[in-house]
């Protein structure tokens, strides 16, 4: 329930975004891929995927919808809401500031996602390469179990993975 009620509102509050849009209208598909250094302990390093499609609220103002995939101790497929500002009108580089958040569900059977947040900066290059560094911060619960010859139990492990991010991606203009 908690799961759906967090998707209804992401939608809702890119619905109610567009419909207000009164310049400019664009739509736009990302894809970036990123890895980062992972300050948690346990630490694992991530490896991520997104795919993310946005409109152009204006020539600053972008939000939109993403998915893909990340990778820690246990694959997660994270579905998010995304904000992105720029600061420049559109020129060669455009330094930016994002936010995506959003929930991550696991598709292994001992594992459940959890909440996503992943605030970012980044610079774009002539309004299609871009690279960005931000902090990930990721809600991961696994079954684990432990085994010896007096006793057998398995309990979960609640973890909250704590990432500098970087990613790399590029935009295509849909119009």
């Amino acid at each position: 329930m908690k799961k759906r009620l967090i998707l209804m509102c992401m939608m809702a509050a890119v619905i109610s975004l567009a419909a207000h849009a009164q310049e400019e209208k664009r739509l736009s598909l990302i894809t970036s891929a990123g890895t980062g250094l992972d300050i948690s302990t346990p630490a694992k390093t991530p490896i991520n995927f997104h795919v993310i499609g946005l409109y152009g609220i204006n020539s600053h103002f972008y939000a939109g919808v993403g998915t893909g995939i990340s990778s820690y101790e246990k694959a997660l497929i994270p579905v998010f809401t995304e904000v992105r500002y720029f600061f420049t009108k559109p020129k060669t580089f455009m330094p930016f500031a994002e936010c995506n958040i959003g929930y991550s569900f696991a598709p292994d059977k001992h594992a459940n996602g959890g909440f996503y947040l992943n605030p970012s900066i980044g610079m774009q290059y002539k309004r299609r390469f871009f690279v960005s560094l931000g902090y990930e911060w990721q809600k991961l619960e696994r079954l684990k179990s432990y085994k010896d010859q007096f006793v057998a139990t398995e309990f979960a492990e609640k973890l909250h993975h704590t990432v500098i991010s970087v990613n790399f991606g590029y935009k295509f203009d849909l119009h």
